[in-house]
């Protein structure tokens, strides 16, 4: 697809000469101005790629984290009320740690 840009700069475009003029002499290479500026656009494309998938994995770590946080509280507290022998209270939480877990299951089922 041919692309067409009007109304630049003078001043852009001899910055990205300049940019261009720096890789050729750092890599020994010759690239053109199109050549540049298509990296630049396919680059551009694949880091708004990378960008959404970070988001949606810090997402989930997110919610594993919360996950980790809440059932370390429980059976935290599960211990010590094991180790005061209170067996209603242990139940409770026990089933209260079961729900918890259930429930990131769940949210978690179809990915």
């Amino acid at each position: 697809m041919d692309l067409k840009i009007k109304n630049v700069d003078p001043k852009d475009i001899y910055v990205i000469d300049k940019e261009i003029e720096q890789i050729n002499k750092k890599n020994h290479t010759k690239i053109s101005r199109s050549k540049f500026l298509r990296d630049l656009i396919k680059n551009y494309s694949e880091q708004e790629i990378k960008n959404k998938l970070n988001n949606d994995l810090y997402d989930e770590l997110q919610t594993i984290k919360n996950f980790l946080i809440t059932s370390q509280k429980l059976n935290t507290e599960l211990f010590f009320t094991l180790i005061a022998n209170n067996k209603n209270s242990a139940i409770n939480l026990a089933v209260k740690l079961g729900k918890e877990f259930d429930t990131f299951n769940d949210k978690n089922k179809g990915e």
